[in-house]
């Protein structure tokens, strides 16, 4: 079984693949309101994936924390340092 971390990543991947195939192909759209609706949608399901993934990794980082024995509090200022100086 895959860990939540790999299923975020290739749902996260899948995401990007849709958007780009969005762009690349925006010129075979005619009707511009129909390309805006699907654009405005990969957005918003990009928006509740990383939502969604950011919940799990977070509460996947918590129950690994209390499984060896440290307080959630410290894997949580943990996480959140070391996210704050990665820039993507």
């Amino acid at each position: 079984m895959r860990s939540p971390g790999a299923l975020c990543y290739i749902l996260a991947s899948v995401l990007n693949d849709i958007t780009a195939t969005l762009v690349s192909y925006r010129a075979a759209y005619t009707n511009r309101a129909s390309f805006m609706l699907l654009a405005i949608a990969a957005i918003i399901a990009g928006l509740v994936l990383l939502v969604w993934s950011a919940d799990r990794f977070i509460e996947g980082a918590a129950a690994t924390a209390k499984h060896l024995g440290m307080p959630s509090l410290l894997i949580g200022m943990v996480i959140i340092g070391f996210l704050s100086l990665i820039h993507i």
